[in-house]
């Protein structure tokens, strides 16, 4: 996935209206904790997380952040709104993917 991508959101209860959005910003890294309590399983969310000593909700595994622009705006805007986003993105080769796991991994083990 990389900036510019193309994608389709649609919120609950939307009687099936999608917006569509672009990618306008993907994190390099994965995110230390959650921000979205909402989207933390602790909270009935989709995010596998736990919560750290300090509370903060730590995810068990890579998430990166995702920033995406609608096509068209919206009155008022929420700051934030649970839905699905489809984004496309081009197919990765089997070594492609091996590759990136053997660089994660080692990153990890190497404290990055």
């Amino acid at each position: 996935m990389r900036v510019g991508a193309r994608g389709w959101f649609r919120a609950p209860g939307a009687d099936g209206a999608v917006t569509g959005a672009r990618v306008i910003a993907v994190s390099a890294a994965s995110i230390g904790h959650l921000d979205s309590l909402e989207a933390a399983s602790v909270y009935g969310g989709h995010v596998q997380a736990r919560k750290d000593e300090n509370g903060q909700l730590v995810p068990d595994g890579a998430v990166y952040r995702v920033l995406l622009e609608p096509d068209r705006a919206f009155d008022p805007i929420p700051p934030r709104q649970p839905g699905i986003v489809l984004i496309r993105s081009r197919p990765m080769s089997l070594l492609g993917r091996v590759y990136r796991r053997t660089v994660a991994l080692l990153m990890g083990e190497a404290g990055f």
